[in-house]
């Protein structure tokens, strides 16, 4: 996602993720609310993906979270399978 790669490029600058910012903000369809999941780390972030509106109903996908690793998690009934969700 672009606001991974802005942090990436943050990380790149600053041999850091602490300072860096992930502003939450809506998909352009405002399917998905995207915000950092948990405070960065010097080596570690995690965003995370809420449905919204209508959204919520998919109980198969439910949220999606993204970490520095490209890390690709799912927590709906999917997610022993998140590339299913991810994929699409």
């Amino acid at each position: 996602t672009q606001t991974a790669q802005n942090l990436e490029r943050c990380f790149t600058r600053t041999n850091t993720y602490v300072g860096c910012v992930a502003l939450p903000f809506m998909t352009p369809d405002n399917n998905y609310q995207v915000s950092e999941l948990a405070a960065a780390t010097a080596t570690t972030f995690s965003l995370q993906a809420v449905p919204q509106g209508a959204q919520v109903q998919d109980t198969r996908c439910a949220n999606f979270a993204l970490n520095q690793a490209n890390l690709r998690t799912v927590t709906g009934t999917l997610s022993a399978t998140p590339q299913q969700c991810w994929g699409r």
